[in-house]
């Protein structure tokens, strides 16, 4: 599986928009740069992928992979890609590079669950980014109470520390070296909700739109591959709510 970069973008650009508008920032008059949307014609679409200074069209009613999609994995060895997995993550993720082809919903579902599954939420990051101003004081005191109000407790199997953002990395660097699809594409998509800026990893078939979500580490959204009824709490850009 490849990341979607800004040479594969500018390569599959479908469709150009121009905005004939101007903003005003700091009192000053700026031009909005003009629409460029990627793999997809705009048309009947109604969710909108911002990666980079492009958009990616894709249909809601796409959500998800057919039962019956397979892909090719790689034997790779976690521990050459500098990850330490818990005991049982290890097996299970070995278990599916050994085999030279797999169900791709069962691979995203593994590959995400190994990654959260040897990570401990770290809520003092959390902290150090309040104070260092990465996420704002009324985001920071939602997220803390809604952490304390969740059942969320480390397994003690737990190998490494960390937040969303540490655990999304993972799962892509492990999407990028485990599946093998040229059609299949992955990125780093921000979902805003109401608390705060969550890590997520939108995957996508550039040929057929079928897409899904991957979620990175969290102790209030402790499911791996989203389920379509659960996009709505990754908020923004998955869901206007």
């Amino acid at each position: 599986m490849k990341a979607i970069t800004q040479k594969d973008l500018e390569e599959n650009l479908k469709h150009i928009e121009k905005e004939d508008k101007e903003i005003v920032v700091d009192g000053v008059k700026v031009k909005l740069d003009d629409k460029k949307y990627a793999y997809f014609y705009p048309d009947g679409n109604d969710i909108h992928i911002y990666t980079s200074d492009f958009i990616i069209p894709i249909m809601g009613r796409n959500y998800g992979f057919p039962a019956d999609r397979i892909v090719k994995t790689k034997n790779i060895n976690p521990a050459e890609l500098d990850i330490s997995f818990s005991k049982s993550s290890s097996k299970e993720y070995t278990g599916l590079t050994l085999r030279p082809e797999a169900n791709l919903n069962e691979s995203l579902e593994i590959i995400a669950k190994c990654v959260n599954d040897s990570i401990a939420y770290d809520i003092k990051l959390v902290e150090q980014n309040y104070r260092e101003g990465k996420i704002g004081w009324e985001w920071y005191k939602e997220l803390v109470k809604c952490l304390k109000k969740s059942n969320y407790k480390p397994n003690g199997e737990e190998t490494m520390k960390g937040i969303c953002a540490d655990a999304g990395n993972l799962i892509r660097k492990l999407l990028a070296e485990t599946i093998v699809d040229e059609d299949l594409r992955c990125a780093e998509i921000s979902a805003q909700s109401k608390i705060s800026h969550h890590d997520t990893t939108f995957v996508l078939d550039i040929k057929t739109g079928n897409w899904v979500v991957v979620n990175s580490k969290s102790p209030l959204k402790q499911y791996n591959l989203v389920p379509k009824e659960k996009l709505d709490e990754l908020g923004y850009p998955y869901s206007n709510k």
